[in-house]
């Protein structure tokens, strides 16, 4: 339920910064953007390829105590 901003970069080596909430799903944490723009909230992108692309992600907060960030 942690909130947390983080980049993704793309072959041009530019980043794109996103704010996503983590869950936990079947074997591995995975964030999912919000607003969701990949997948409609069933999947997400993998915590750990997440942390290996963007080194400085950063919680902002918690969906039990931060639902404003949510919008």
């Amino acid at each position: 339920g942690d909130i947390c901003k983080y980049a993704v970069f793309d072959r041009e080596d530019s980043d794109t910064h996103f704010i996503g909430v983590v869950n936990w799903l079947g074997t591995e944490f995975i964030i999912t953007q919000i607003p969701d723009t990949f997948s409609n909230g069933e999947y997400g992108l993998g915590l750990g390829w997440v942390r290996n692309q963007y080194d400085e992600m950063e919680i902002i907060g918690n969906i039990y105590e931060n639902q404003d960030l949510l919008t």
